[in-house]
């Protein structure tokens, strides 16, 4: 992945916090439903792990480099 991915992996789960803050909201407001509100925990979720498992490898991958060039190997 490049950093323009992770930078679509971020926007992502910011809209869905977005959403779901708005459906946490409208529950209130009676305009959303529990359901609504699960559907956008999930993808929220989602996002979050997609971002997560895209950091854990961007880490994995500079420490491997790191460990190349000090002949740690």
């Amino acid at each position: 992945m490049t950093g323009g991915e992770r930078r679509t992996l971020m926007h992502d789960l910011q809209k869905y916090e977005r959403d779901l803050r708005a459906a946490e909201c409208g529950i209130t407001k009676g305009t959303a439903t529990g359901e609504d509100l699960g559907l956008l925990r999930a993808q929220w979720e989602e996002a979050d792990s997609r971002l997560r498992q895209y950091d854990y490898r961007y880490y994995i991958a500079r420490v491997h480099a790191e460990g190349d060039r000090s002949g740690d190997y």
